[in-house]
């Protein structure tokens, strides 16, 4: 890997806002989807120079394709527990060959371990809708090629081994949590809500349906709650129900699913000292320099108007305008301000060159 800005051929850049997954700034023990940035454009030579920036900062690498480009620097960011989530990170995708060519911003999706890759190639850079228990991580990346293209060598483990333990692994943890469950107060009050997701007729679409909140005051203080519906079930506990809640939609995103809820708004916080709130509610923080909004808002109840016009945000984004609005952003990480102003001047230098990438926008 070559690392360093490259001799670019010319001014014209793709740049693509993306989502990875890892340690919420202040509180580095809890992860979340977070935005970042991808800008990529060719050097003299014909490689591909690209730059990832985001709550991590920005690692750049120069190689022959948009694919290996991120396979080094997910590499790089994984030894700090981030993931990009991008069909180039899926276990079964892998960039151009010379059997099964494909753009240099796209790669081919090899779903059968005995077989040939999908007929056509799929954007890089596009958020995949699926991936199953396979995975996004290098290492299990490598070993799903190398037990495809024959390559394991003896004495060394292949997919199907990992995967097979991995399976064992997470029975275990689901027996577990089911144990810590059943251990639970009882959940007095219930409500329904609305969930995001995969369509029962069709997994390769999203459809609003229905689902259940139920949440209990625990003994020694805090609240207890539980999500029911399509995508199975989700337990958590905290202090308020906006924190259990917010455990849950990153548990449930990582799964494709989003719950549409007040507390799931861009601005959404819980009780503070200086504002504070009930114990089932969240306070709206329209600005970075005002108060919240007076009205206190139902955790769970489902905002007016439509949906689709509704502002909603990863718990990562809430979490980054909540720490700006405090000033407790940790030293060296952007604010949310200059990260919206970094993305905000890498789309109007693209827009102003007229050149974009070949996929579709995240």
């Amino acid at each position: 890997m070559t690392v360093g800005s490259g001799s670019l051929a010319n001014e014209e850049k793709s740049v693509r806002e993306v989502h990875v997954f890892g340690p919420l700034e202040g509180d580095p023990g809890r992860t979340d989807f977070q935005p970042a940035v991808v800008t990529w454009s060719r050097t003299d030579d014909g490689r591909i120079n690209l730059a990832l920036c985001g709550p991590f900062g920005e690692h750049v690498a120069v190689e022959s394709d948009v694919f290996t480009a991120l396979l080094f620097l997910r590499a790089e960011l994984e030894n700090s527990r981030w993931q990009l989530l991008v069909n180039a990170a899926r276990c079964d995708a892998w960039g151009p060959t010379e059997q099964h060519p494909c753009d240099v911003d796209q790669v081919r999706l090899f779903p059968d371990l005995a077989g040939p890759p999908a007929p056509e190639p799929v954007d890089a850079l596009d958020v995949f809708t699926d991936v199953g228990d396979r995975g996004t991580l290098v290492t299990e990346q490598m070993l799903w090629r190398e037990e495809w293209a024959g390559l394991v060598k003896p004495g060394k483990m292949n997919w199907t081994e990992y995967d097979r333990s991995m399976r064992k692994i997470r029975a275990e943890l689901k027996r577990e949590a089911a144990e810590a469950a059943a251990q639970v107060p009882e959940l007095t009050n219930t409500e329904p809500v609305l969930v995001l997701g995969k369509s029962p007729e069709d997994p390769q679409r999203r459809q609003v349906q229905e689902a259940v909140a139920e949440w209990g005051r625990r003994a020694g203080g805090g609240v207890h709650l539980r999500l029911r519906g399509p995508f199975g079930q989700f337990d958590e506990q905290g202090p308020d129900l906006f924190t259990p809640l917010q455990q849950v939609r990153r548990a449930m995103l990582q799964e494709g699913w989003a719950v549409l809820v007040n507390a799931a708004l861009f601005g959404a916080w819980g009780g503070t000292p200086q504002h504070p709130c009930g114990i089932a509610h969240v306070r709206i923080y329209p600005s970075l320099t005002g108060p919240p909004l007076p009205e206190q808002l139902d955790v769970l109840g489902t905002p007016p108007g439509r949906l689709q016009d509704a502002h909603w945000s990863p718990v990562g984004e809430q979490t980054a305008w909540h720490h700006e609005w405090a000033g407790t952003t940790p030293p060296g990480r952007l604010t949310w301000t200059e990260f919206k102003r970094k993305l905000r001047e890498e789309k109007n230098q693209e827009k102003s060159s007229g050149v974009g990438g070949t996929g579709s926008g995240s």
